[in-house]
């Protein structure tokens, strides 16, 4: 979804084989490498029940959401510094993100681009159910009382206790600070995106 593939595996391999390559930025999160997404809080948390579930897919990440929900010990406390100032922000997740959507689709991110020499924080503030629904439904105006986007090269956050964290869809255990940082065409893909 993120890199406009075409869906059959005929036209993924013309892909492949074309000459068109550009530059794709990667985000360095402390000393780990992050393609796509991360973040802080209630999806880590997820992500870390999920592994350990024997049900995969869509359904998997359902079933898991519930008792995530019910068990986590939200809002968190950030605190950001970047493009010259300090932010403190309370929410249920907080992303670091590359792209424009998580695995499952959900567009988060509207404005993301993989080859912009930005990356952007999601500070999703609230849990509100109509707004996730739009993430599902791929609609691009997010309500800025669900979430805040800060579009950005360099940042620094901390979070008041440590959180769960996740990079790319690995759960890499509770973080309480990271140095992130943008290196911007880092990877060449070949990819249909002019």
């Amino acid at each position: 979804m993120n890199l406009n593939l075409p869906s059959s595996p005929q036209e993924q391999i013309e892909v492949a084989l074309d000459a068109n390559v550009k530059g794709m930025d990667i985000i360095l999160i402390n000393d780990e490498y992050c393609l796509h997404m991360s973040d802080f809080g209630v999806n880590a948390e997820l992500i870390r029940k999920y592994e350990h579930s024997k049900i995969r897919g869509k359904i998997g990440y359902f079933l898991n959401s519930i008792p995530t929900l019910v068990q986590s010990n939200y809002p968190f406390q950030f605190q950001i510094k970047a493009n010259g100032q300090v932010l403190q922000k309370e929410g249920i997740l907080l992303a670091i993100a590359n792209a424009k959507s998580y695995g499952t689709g959900a567009t988060v991110n509207p404005n993301g681009k993989i080859d912009d020499g930005f990356f952007e924080i999601l500070v999703f503030k609230n849990f509100d159910f109509l707004e996730i629904l739009k993430t599902l439904r791929n609609e691009v105006e997010l309500n800025p009382d669900f979430i805040e986007i800060i579009s950005t090269q360099n940042a620094r956050i901390s979070c008041k206790n440590p959180v769960a964290f996740q990079v790319d869809g690995e759960y890499i255990g509770k973080r309480k600070f990271v140095e992130v940082s943008i290196l911007p065409h880092k990877v060449k893909i070949a990819s249909p995106l002019q």
